[in-house]
């Protein structure tokens, strides 16, 4: 109760001071007084009544101030003002128009004119910036604010809407704040500015002593109680967790007339926020962390070693910590090792993901990454690994120039100086003070003679003067480049005039005294060669060196040019004395070495090593025996002894291991695991995995070891390892993504490697690397994707020219997997027999259509013309077990019975449609239509890769052509009945080792039921294996040893012609042995293979009735006294065949080509021949002739 007479008391007091103020101004302002203080008393009180929105009280007190002052500005515009909040538009447009009469440059006038704008063209503007900034879209409703209000906001209220929709903008809480203390000193007397201002402070600074001493005052405001205590809260539930923010929390909740339990919650919080704030204090490990990261902090490189030893110690105790993690991986990161900096990110992020700081240095930590790798292989002009790092780095920072810099070298260094300078112009767009793109822009306009440009560019620079030295460098260079020329043409007089210009620029450059001195000893000049030494200011000793160097490097010019014409003789003398001359130069005992080695005295060339290494009278530094060992090093490398080179590599400090000699380490390293891995995989792993004890983030031995355990069949531990490649493939070069893919494919995971690839064409768009693009033309293919493929393989074969042997023999398959094909033959097949009942002759026409659907595949359309011939059966010339042979003629009493008449041909036409999808083949269709008996066809082959096996899996109902009888179906010639047409319905799987080199093996395994109309049902189970070597194994040229075996086994004796039997061969057991030998050739337009064997075969005949789908005729047959069984046993034999194979392409569009085929073995002689024509329908064919040849031919032999 008291507390609430206070506050009454307040607000009667505050009503009481406003009164007594307003008759005070009033007074003041009374009617007659004209004086300037009297009219500014108006003015004022005409703008405090608007403030307070009583626009009536305003109006009084502008009719006073006009009666004393009618031409008053001020006054007339804000008449102009109230005029238009009272939508009285032609009244305010007269005020204004009478303001610009009385001071046209009055700035009320741009104000008055928005506001206009605001009630008529731009109204809607207006609308839809609010309304994107209630959206979540300040920034398109700033940029729309500006256009509307070219002077700024006209009136109090849109300011302050305004500069709220400025702060909520990413960079707007700085121009925010000013902008909104601005509007309170303009309108002090209006509270509901400080209290925007207040709200806008504790956004950021929740513990602002004045912004919570305005929003408590304002609390006890009637008019903005609300919204005041809702900004104080707020703020409450902000503060962060120190001991102070406890006594703001508890200050507002007592001024709370209801308990606020959230307030209440972020209360108890902080509390136990700095509780356990306290007690990580009282902890050790914690304490270290952060005494780390303060020293981490001051950025001092003398005091990063004392900051790792405590950030490592708090790590080891509190291996969680985010704070700790991050900061290890920022002294990582300023220590150059960025690798192992992304690691400790990482953790810092999966420890913390809401702190969006350690992402932030993640992508700074692998820019800088990528830049070093990118230096460093173009330190070694390893180009393409150059330009897809420093790529990497302008993926993660487009906006850093340091990478479009040295990408700007790189494309200098490669003779493309329109590229190089787009990247430095590019660079200065974004830094335009930089000075490495400056430099090197002038130094490439010097080198093409663009003097202005050069000018226009130093006279765009804050200090140009900084650049005149480069500038005088870059001259140099170039007179140093036309002297070169001039030696190169011996042009003397001419190289001497441009080195002597060059000292001009350059007098203390090094290398070209070193050159003209050169030039001079050449000439027999030695005086000369002193006298320019000696302006050098160097003592005796060295002058004399230099001579010797001089010479020692002229010897080295004229033995390149002796190697270069064969005389190695003269080139070996000539090192020889260049190597006296310069007792220093580790390089030219590099080229003597190797020359030694090359004449097969290896041992020569290590004494020239051994020699310099251990000298006594003058030992080399640091530097120059770090610069002979790396060149000793090479020296072994090259005779592969790897083992002895790293030896030696290791002597090198490791402050003194550049670039170059790392990479030499880490290629000698894998050099010789990877040829460990050959011999002992065991010791190769071993190796592998102490290398990377070492460098866990040695991406090559990583890569090295997945090789391995894929290769040893333990994919669950590569599996592991490739898991942790793939969430660092962005880090990876092309070929190590390439490799990663190939490990993934040889696993069967053909998902996953189409996320690398894409990943790594997503991030390069037109990568120079071939391999990448070849698996995905492979992965496409498989899918059936034919247009994507053709697109991927094509660009293969443009990145790698040089090794585009393979990719052009893809490309070129695609292709023609891309063309329409029309294509026609005739297959005839003949097998000797009783005619009439065994004997056998095929003659068929296939046609097709194969024409592509890139997003589908390849569709086929084909029709089969059909004859069959068996002969007619002479009644009267058979025996009697003949006439028993076919159907139920064995029941005949006479010939009369049975009707011998009829000849045993059959024609039909036989349709198909097919579709081949990546690595799966579809079809359906049907036998003939027209023979006696016919069917549904059809299947699905689908073949695939697992690791370095290949399979096939072929679900299919195909009919069983080995007679007309099982093809075809017959008649009976006594009861009319139609049986046969047997189909074999089942699987086949097919696995393969062969990956196309001398050895190769395969294996099938068949499963199928056999079944036709009347026909005894039989199972068929046919295993087959076999290997061949090729002795020649050319792209043009094939001669081929091979070995194949089978087994057989049918359920059912179902091989005779009698009613229910179906005619092809079914022997109970069978197994052979044959030797294929197989030769053939290509030429540009002929192909042709032969191929002949010898094998032999045992097999095992069931007895069999002579009709088991019939026991009536089995019955009267038996009745008859016919021996009603077909006899079985066993039996062997032996067999040869001959087949030759050709194609011959007519023209660019047409091929010829054919088959002939003979076997011979006891009671079976078939033969074949095919002739085919193939014609490409909408294109020439991209391939030519096919090698082995690839016979088209009839659908019956899917």
């Amino acid at each position: 109760m008291r507390r609430a007479l206070s506050q009454r008391a307040r607000i009667g007091a505050l009503l009481l001071a406003f009164l007594c103020g307003a008759a005070g101004e009033a007074a003041r302002a009374a009617p007659g007084d004209d004086s300037p203080a009297a009219q500014e008393a108006l003015l004022a009180q005409v703008k405090l009544w608007q403030e307070r929105g009583r626009d009536d009280r305003a109006r009084e007190a502008l009719a006073k101030l006009l009666r004393v002052a009618p031409n008053d500005p001020d006054a007339h515009a804000q008449l102009s003002y109230i005029e238009l909040r009272a939508g009285q538009p032609e009244a305010a447009r007269l005020s204004l128009a009478r303001l610009r009469a009385l001071q046209p440059l009055h700035p009320d006038i741009a104000r008055l004119d928005t506001l206009f704008r605001l009630e008529g063209a731009d109204q809607s503007k207006l609308a839809q910036a609010r309304a994107w900034a209630r959206e979540g879209q300040p920034e398109p409703a700033l940029a729309l604010l500006r256009q509307i209000y070219p002077v700024g906001p006209p009136t109090g209220d849109l300011a302050l809407e305004y500069w709220q929709i400025v702060a909520a903008t990413e960079q707007g809480w700085e121009p925010a704040l000013t902008g909104l203390q601005e509007l309170m000193a303009t309108y002090p007397d209006t509270p509901r500015y400080r209290l925007a201002w207040a709200e806008h402070v504790t956004t950021r600074q929740p513990d602002d002593a004045a912004a919570l001493q305005v929003l408590r005052d304002l609390s006890q405001d009637p008019q903005l109680e609300r919204p005041a205590r809702t900004a104080w809260r707020s703020a409450m539930l902000r503060l962060p967790p120190q001991p102070a923010s406890l006594a703001l929390i508890e200050t507002y909740l007592a001024q709370e007339k209801v308990p606020d339990s959230t307030v209440q919650a972020h209360l108890a919080g902080l509390r136990a926020t700095i509780a356990r704030e306290r007690a990580l204090q009282a902890d050790p490990a914690y304490r270290a962390g952060r005494a780390g990261l303060a020293l981490l902090e001051q950025d001092d490189p003398t005091r990063r070693e004392q900051a790792e030893v405590l950030l490592l110690r708090s790590l080891a105790a509190r291996p969680n910590d985010a704070e700790v993690l991050g900061g290890l991986g920022l002294l990582r990161m300023r220590q150059g090792r960025h690798a192992e900096a992304q690691v400790q990110f990482r953790r810092a992020q999966a420890r913390d993901p809401a702190n969006s700081r350690w992402g932030e240095l993640l992508a700074v930590s692998r820019y800088w990454g990528a830049m070093r790798e990118g230096g460093d292989a173009f330190d070694v002009r390893d180009d393409a690994r150059a330009e897809a790092r420093l790529n990497e780095a302008i993926a993660i920072d487009p906006a850093e120039p340091a990478a479009w810099v040295l990408l700007g070298r790189l494309r200098a260094a490669q003779g493309r100086d329109s590229d190089a300078e787009r990247h430095w112009k590019q660079a200065l767009a974004l830094t335009p003070d930089h000075a490495g793109a400056t430099e090197a822009l002038v130094a490439l306009y010097l080198r093409q003679g663009r003097e202005r440009d050069v000018r226009v560019l130093l006279s765009s620079l804050d200090h140009p003067q900084a650049l005149r030295a480069t500038v005088a460098s870059v001259r140099a260079d170039l007179y140093r480049e036309q002297a070169d020329r001039a030696l190169a043409q011996g042009r003397d007089a001419d190289a001497e005039r441009h080195l002597k210009l060059a000292l001009a620029h350059m007098p203390d450059h090094a290398g070209t005294t070193e050159a003209l001195v050169r030039l001079y000893l050449r000439q027999g000049r030695e005086r000369d060669a002193r006298v320019l030494l000696s302006r050098l200011d160097r003592p005796q000793d060295d002058l004399l060196a230099s001579v010797a160097a001089g010479r020692a490097s002229l010897r080295q010019e004229q033995a390149a040019q002796a190697l270069a014409q064969g005389r190695d003789d003269e080139a070996l003398r000539l090192l020889e004395r260049a190597a006296r001359d310069d007792a220093d130069d580790p390089w030219l005992r590099l080229r003597l070495a190797r020359l030694y080695a090359a004449r097969g005295d290896p041992d020569q060339g290590d004494a020239l090593f051994t020699a310099l290494l251990s000298r006594v009278s003058r030992p080399l530094d640091e530097a120059d025996r770090a610069g002979a060992l790396h060149a000793y090093a090479l020296y072994q490398s090259g005779l592969e002894r790897d083992s002895a080179a790293l030896a030696t590599l290791d002597g090198i400090a490791p402050a003194r291991r550049d670039a170059s000699i790392r990479e030499l380490q880490r290629r000698l390293q894998l050099r010789r695991i990877a040829r460990e891995a050959r011999l002992d995989p065991a010791r190769a792993e071993a190796d592998y995995r102490a290398l990377l004890r070492d460098d866990p983030d040695h991406r090559e031995a990583v890569l090295g070891l997945i090789e391995l355990l894929v290769a040893g069949g333990r994919h669950a531990e590569a599996r592991v390892l490739i898991d942790a490649q793939l969430d660092q493939i962005q880090e990876a070069t092309p070929d190590q993504a390439a490799d990663l893919v190939a490990a993934l494919l040889a696993l069967g995971d053909t998902q996953r490697a189409w996320h690398v690839i894409q990943a790594r064409l997503a991030e390069q768009p037109d990568p120079s690397h071939a391999r990448i693009l070849a698996y995905a033309a492979r992965l496409a293919r498989e899918e059936g994707r034919m247009g994507l493929a053709i697109d991927y393989q094509r660009r293969a074969l443009a990145a790698d020219p040089a090794n585009s042997a393979g990719d052009d023999r893809s490309l070129k398959e695609l292709l023609d997997r891309d063309t329409t094909w029309l294509s026609a033959g005739i297959d005839h097949r003949a097998r000797s027999g009783t005619a009439g009942v065994s004997r056998y002759e095929a003659t068929e026409l296939p046609m097709e259509w194969l024409f592509p659907e890139r997003e589908e595949g390849r569709w086929a359309l084909r029709a089969d013309l059909v004859r069959l011939d068996a002969g007619r059966f002479d009644w009267s010339r058979a025996n009697a077990y003949d006439r028993q042979q076919f159907g139920s003629a064995a029941l005949c009493a006479a010939q009369a019975d049975c009707d011998s008449a009829s000849p045993r041909q059959v024609e039909g036409l036989a349709l198909n449609v097919g579709l081949e999808r990546g690595a799966t083949r579809y079809d359906l269709g049907t036998t003939p239509i027209g023979f006696p008996v016919q069917g549904w066809v059809g299947g699905i082959l689908h073949k695939g890769d697992l690791g370095p096996f290949g399979y096939s899996f072929d679900l299919s109902r195909r009919p069983v052509t080995g007679s007309v009888l099982s093809y075809a179906g017959a008649r009976d010639p006594r009861t009319g009945r139609t049986w046969g047409g047997v189909q074999a319905t089942g699987v086949r799987l097919g696995l393969s080792l062969d990956e196309g080199g001398r050895y190769g093996a395969w294996s099938s395994l068949g499963l199928h039921r056999l079944s036709g109309r009347d026909v005894l049902d039989n199972d068929r189970l046919q295993l087959m294996a076999g290997a061949q070597v090729r002795v020649i194994n050319e792209d043009d040229r094939l001669l081929q040893f091979g070995l194949t075996g089978m087994v057989w086994h049918f359920s059912e004796n179902n091989g005779e012609y009698t009613y229910g039997h179906g005619g092809y061969y079914s022997p109970r057991r069978y197994r052979s042995l044959a030797l294929p030998v197989s030769y053939g050739e290509r030429t540009q337009r002929w192909s042709w293979l032969a191929r002949a064997s010898v094998s032999t075969s045992w097999s095992t005949m069931a007895r069999a009735p002579y009709y088991p789908t019939d026991a009536n005729l089995q019955d009267d047959a038996v009745a008859a006294g016919i021996n009603a069984f077909h006899d079985g046993g066993p039996s062997r034999g032996t067999g040869r065949s001959l087949a030759l194979s050709s194609e011959y392409q007519l023209s660019a569009r047409t091929f010829l080509g054919g088959v002939a085929e003979l076997d011979r073995s006891p009671d079976y002689a078939p033969n074949r021949f095919l002739i085919y024509l193939r014609h490409a329908y909408d294109r020439p064919a991209a391939r030519t002739v096919h090698f082995p040849p690839r016979p088209f031919g009839p659908s019956s032999q899917y």
